[in-house]
């Protein structure tokens, strides 16, 4: 990081007060690569430091001559644009949603293999779905001793919210509240 700024200060320095200065005469100047002071002289511009009056063609702003004058004054930090996010954190909810939509409907056994946690948390599986079938977006098939559940409502992606202060599932595909169903398990 340091040696970038002090290449960006060299730059800075050989330009001269008034009038512009092409790109190959900066390079000469600093004894650099054309390429790399185009590089160089880009971040300047990006920080206001210096302004392009026509292609290869370079002069120092005020802001800049206070940046150079002061030596000690570290430069202005170039703005990013747009600010990189976060990856979500992928819960037991999401992995099962996921299954679900991929399958059309799982055994609570098949799902927890597939999860990539040990040990396997079957708790949290199930309240999730037993919450999707309150709502109605899973139905439950008794039949078998393991229950099946099938998915009724593929409504997309992102998974449904469990709401249990509301009594309800909260679809952010949807943007829509499905309250429970009374007496549905």
């Amino acid at each position: 990081m340091r040696r970038t700024t002090s290449r960006t200060m060299d730059v800075l320095r050989a330009l001269p007060e008034e009038g512009c200065i092409h790109r190959g005469r900066l390079a000469t100047a600093v004894g650099r690569d054309p390429a790399e002071v185009g590089t160089l002289v880009h971040q300047l511009v990006a920080r206001g430091l210096v302004v392009r009056l026509r292609p290869g063609c370079y002069q120092i702003t005020a802001l800049g001559r206070t940046t150079r004058d002061a030596s000690d004054q570290r430069l202005p930090r170039q703005r990013r644009s747009p600010v990189p996010r976060r990856p979500k954190r992928r819960t037991i909810a999401d992995a099962v949603w996921w299954h679900m939509r991929a399958e059309r409907g799982a055994t609570l056994d098949a799902l927890l293999s597939l999860l990539d946690r040990d040990p396997p948390p079957a708790s949290r599986a199930r309240v999730f779905l037993t919450a999707l079938a309150r709502a109605g977006y899973v139905a439950v098939d008794r039949r078998k001793r393991s229950h099946r559940f099938v998915l009724l409502k593929n409504t997309g992606p992102a998974t449904p919210q469990v709401d249990p202060a509301r009594q309800g599932v909260w679809d952010p595909n949807t943007r829509s509240f499905a309250p429970f169903v009374a007496g549905a398990r």
